[in-house]
């Protein structure tokens, strides 16, 4: 378990989430530590303790924007990963270094 505020969802919420859906809305959650800060990195955990993800908090009906399913520790993780991952698929597709695109 990480440093991160945790997140805990009711039971059966998790679903979703894990079939790849990047909010998680309000009434999916159980449990959050007060006064946590609009954009906050939260963990976020079934109500057995199952990873979920991490991702943003947010304080109105969108709780968690969803930016990893991977226990990632830190933002910077989280965004080098993904721009790995989209560097390669552009590469594999021929966008990069093409003058017909503006990738």
């Amino acid at each position: 378990m990480s440093d991160l505020p945790l997140v805990i969802l009711k039971p059966g919420r998790e679903h979703s989430a894990s079939r790849g859906h990047c909010w998680i809305f309000s009434g999916a959650v159980q449990k959050a530590p007060k006064g946590l800060e609009e954009g906050a990195l939260v963990e976020v955990r079934s109500e057995r303790g199952d990873f979920v993800g991490l991702g943003h908090f947010g304080k109105k009906s969108i709780a968690v924007r969803v930016l990893t399913r991977l226990p990632e520790q830190s933002l910077e993780q989280i965004f080098r990963r993904s721009f790995k991952e989209a560097l390669s698929l552009r590469n594999s597709l021929g966008l990069l270094n093409n003058l017909e695109t503006t990738c």
